[in-house]
């Protein structure tokens, strides 16, 4: 068997026993984690960095939260079918210190890393150690065959920071690649804290696809039997990941799950996540919908967004509210009786500091016999969530091979926008992301990058998740961090910049090669012998 095309069958209890499919060595001797980083449970527990209890106490101010419905035209006009955005605005706290984060970062450190991609994931976990105080605290997770803690929770503290710099400094890329080990890693390092800060967020990294069978549905079973809350945000860089595992990975947690086509781009994409989890208000939260005198029509991202329960009305579910943010939720109604339509909408949820939120919103939509002028700002949101829609459906075709019925689908979308709508920047970047999905849907394109690509664009259209494209979708802490990004303020020290880590032992080799991989595990067995 050519030992490139291995891939571990999931019930084999052997599986670890299996020799490395790149050089056909047996992994454990060869994971210098395993004998030189690796952290026993018992290590991480009893090095586990306390919380700072004082700040996980502060009353926060009183919120500001606006949700509301507004259709396309109003009054609605009888006998029509009427786009709508369900819309939830927050303020931006002042004076307030936010709640402190606990952050894993599971990284691939499989063979595939070796040179730049690594490099690049050093310098984004750096980047992120600017980006949290010393009140939050940071674990690492690596996997490649196996996934081994090389962190336990740790502050982000001025006495920490080299620490953290060093271990991060001496990630090295080799062997296979175990997505499921690492999130299980993970996993235990959420639920066995001794102490929790208010929110929680794991980040996963990978390049590769995973060498053992059903990877996603192994995580799945994993966070199913965790009852811990934490949000989950998945990258996968290069044309050569698994898309599809990363992204239903997210889609478990209702997390985001961010394609980074450009692997110089991969610290602009983790600072624009985490400049997000910076900002969270509330967590576990539930909208439901009800409406009376009228008919839902329609909801874009039925079963990913919105769900119908059994009495008719509409639910939401996210993971996490943001402060400074805005959230635009897209359904249509149609109504036959001339009469006002009553809108309720609940609100439940917890704050961050424990206490809950409840609230409820009531509204009356009048009905008449015609309509009026269309609302530019329902408009663009229509327009997106059936963009994304369509980028959906196209990326079905195109994974069932069907690439000429997904070219059209993106086509039908392209041709209903008009002149006008090219002068608006948000419909400008989504007909320009329709257009180049449908580029994307061609024979080996597709698979190559195509796939990610429409997945992520799906995401960023119908859940409005943020992308470096959509500006518009970004809140108000992502919209600082980022400036501070293209000004130059979030500079890293030489050693280890963007250019590649001069003490890295593997910043010589700039693009993956299986000699050049075996000639450096191997050099580095026999620094271990010595």
């Amino acid at each position: 068997m050519d030992q490139k095309q291995v891939r571990f069958q999931e019930d084999d209890p052997n599986h670890h026993q299996y020799k490395c499919p790149i050089i056909g060595i047996n992994d454990e001797f060869l994971d210098p984690y395993n004998v030189k980083n690796s952290m026993s449970e018992i290590d991480v527990l009893q090095q586990e960095n306390p919380i700072n209890e004082l700040l996980n106490t502060v009353e926060q101010q009183d919120e500001v939260i606006n949700i509301k419905v507004t259709p396309m035209t109003h009054p609605i006009a009888i006998n029509q079918i009427v786009p709508s955005v369900l819309s939830i605005m927050t303020s931006k706290s002042q004076n307030v210190h936010r709640s402190p984060i606990d952050i894993v970062c599971v990284v691939d450190v499989s063979g595939s890393m070796i040179g730049k991609k690594i490099n690049l994931v050093k310098d984004s976990l750096r980047y992120l150690m600017k980006l949290l105080n010393q009140d939050d605290r940071i674990a690492i997770v690596v996997f490649t065959t196996i996934a081994h803690i090389i962190t336990p929770w740790t502050r982000n503290t001025p006495e920490n920071k080299q620490f953290l710099k060093q271990t991060i400094l001496e990630l090295k890329g080799l062997n296979s690649t175990n997505i499921a080990d690492g999130v299980k890693k993970g996993l235990w390092l959420i639920q066995n804290r001794k102490q929790r800060n208010p929110v929680t967020c794991m980040f996963l990294l990978s390049d590769g696809r995973d060498d053992y069978e059903f990877a996603e549905k192994r995580v799945f079973e994993f966070m199913n039997e965790t009852k811990e809350d934490f949000s989950f945000q998945t990258f996968g860089y290069g044309v050569d990941h698994d898309a599809f595992v990363m992204n239903q990975i997210a889609k478990f947690k209702k997390g985001n799950f961010y394609f980074v086509e450009d692997i110089n781009k991969i610290a602009d994409y983790f600072i624009l996540a985490m400049s997000g989890m910076l900002s969270v208000y509330a967590l576990n939260l539930e909208l439901i919908l009800q409406v009376e005198n009228a008919l839902v029509q329609k909801v874009y991202g039925e079963g990913q967004i919105w769900n119908k329960n059994e009495n008719g009305d509409f639910q939401i579910k996210m993971n996490y509210l943001l402060q400074g943010d805005n959230k635009e939720f897209v359904f249509e109604l149609i109504t036959d009786q001339i009469q006002d339509i009553k809108i309720t909408i609940e609100l439940n949820g917890s704050r961050v500091n424990q206490s809950k939120l409840e609230k409820t919103f009531n509204q009356a939509l009048q009905v008449s016999e015609q309509a009026n002028e269309i609302n530019d700002y329902v408009y663009m949101n229509h327009m997106r969530a059936k963009s994304g829609e369509s980028i959906g459906l196209a990326c079905q075709l195109a994974q069932d091979k069907n690439y000429k019925e997904a070219q059209d689908i993106l086509d039908k979308m392209i041709q209903q926008f008009s002149e006008k709508d090219q002068e608006n920047e948000i419909l400008d970047v989504t007909l320009q992301d329709l257009q180049k999905c449908k580029n994307y849907c061609r024979p080996k394109i597709f698979e190559l990058e195509g796939e990610a690509y429409l997945m992520k664009k799906e995401r960023n259209h119908t859940q409005r998740q943020s992308s470096l494209t959509n500006i518009a979708d970004w809140n108000e802490d992502q919209q600082a961090n980022m400036q501070q990004l293209q000004n130059g303020d979030l500079q890293l020290s030489q050693n280890g910049s963007l250019i590649g880590s001069e003490n890295s032992d593997n910043s010589d080799i700039e693009d993956f090669d299986p000699e050049k991989v075996k000639q450096y595990l191997l050099k580095l067995c026999n620094q271990f012998k010595e």
